[in-house]
């Protein structure tokens, strides 16, 4: 006999075209585990917990208007929406209140359109997990990741997915031709060719009242340390400014050091392009004039992009946390945090 006072055990769902779809998705394994826990209703969202007598309180973290459903966390809020108008992928029925949450879920990951295009469709994935995440950062970690830095992380983990599928693609034809890659070959720091110096930066933005936090360091031809160092600065508007005021700051400090010859190698790929004309943003014209100003004054400088697990020491640095009395910091000789990581890029690279 049912009691009254005995909760409700939450069963799967009966959306039998999602549960089936969704290890079926090409997609990363902690992708599918996660659109899982949603279609399952076991993703610990606030009206769950509650639910579960493990919380009180149910309201939203962000907006504080409504409770945190996955519905809501994931498309009613004003943060999600803004994270889906900005990324160009918002849909009338994302908002529609006599849709279930199921069936939200359905469209946008069933959408034909999307589908047709595979970045499109990882770019929906991530987005999702990265909302989730971010709701996580701002409960545990008490960090709230401005709307538009979140937006550059999800382009930057579709852009890491798929550059690895190409490259496991690659092993694979060529293992088929009797020939051996290393799958991770194309994604490890390499050493600059003979002559060049390589300085490799990263920026940490959190929000636009924080300072932005910035990571470098300069290696030689034989992979060999050459320096690095850690600096906060102005506080960005954006994710994209902290990045070139990272690559600003680089240069300046290669500069003072006597380099000439430098390859300036970061993992911001809009950057890149910018600094290299190979596309437009007249919201950040200074900063273009301000790396070109610098770029005249070496004898070579090149603008590279790689992969965030090639640029792992300066993305390092430019995450760990320091005094907050303490602007910058120059590393003449290798700090212990960054041995292992150094040792290892050393190893793994080639000439």
């Amino acid at each position: 006999m049912h009691s009254p006072d005995t909760q409700d055990i939450e069963t799967p769902s009966a959306n039998l075209i999602l549960n089936k779809t969704i290890w079926k998705i090409d997609s990363a394994p902690k992708i599918k585990h996660f659109l899982w826990k949603l279609v399952s209703r076991s993703l610990s969202t606030k009206d769950t917990l509650k639910r579960r007598h493990i919380v009180r309180d149910s309201v939203c973290v962000r907006c504080c208007q409504r409770e945190e459903t996955a519905d809501h966390l994931l498309f009613e809020c004003p943060y999600a929406q803004q994270v889906w108008r900005g990324i160009g992928l918002m849909r009338p029925s994302l908002l529609d209140p006599l849709l279930s949450f199921e069936d939200k879920l359905e469209n946008i990951l069933l959408d034909p359109i999307l589908l047709s295009s595979h970045r499109s469709h990882q770019t929906v994935l991530w987005l999702l997990w990265r909302l989730w995440k971010s709701r996580n950062s701002l409960i545990f970690q008490r960090k709230a990741i401005h709307w538009r830095s979140l937006i550059r992380y999800v382009k930057r983990d579709v852009a890491e997915y798929l550059y690895a599928q190409e490259n496991s693609q690659e092993v694979c034809q060529n293992r088929g031709n009797g020939l051996f890659t290393r799958a991770t070959r194309n994604e490890v720091w390499k050493r600059p060719s003979q002559g060049w110096m390589k300085c490799n930066f990263d920026g940490s933005f959190h929000s636009r009242d924080e300072k932005s936090a910035v990571g470098w360091i300069i290696r030689d031809e034989h992979g060999i340390y050459r320096g690095s160092g850690y600096a906060k600065d102005d506080k960005p508007q954006t994710a994209l400014e902290g990045e070139f005021q990272a690559l600003t700051i680089a240069m300046e400090h290669a500069w003072v050091r006597g380099y000439r010859k430098v390859i300036f190698e970061g993992d911001c790929k809009e950057l890149i392009n910018l600094v290299g004309n190979t596309s437009l943003n007249f919201g950040i014209y200074n900063w273009i004039q301000e790396v070109w100003f610098w770029k005249s004054k070496f004898e070579e400088a090149v603008f590279s992009w790689v992969p965030r697990t090639a640029n792992k020491v300066a993305d390092m640095i430019a995450k760990r946390r320091m005094p907050s009395e303490q602007s910058s910091y120059f590393y003449s000789h290798i700090p212990m945090f960054l041995y292992d990581v150094i040792h290892n890029d050393l190893v793994d690279s080639v000439q």
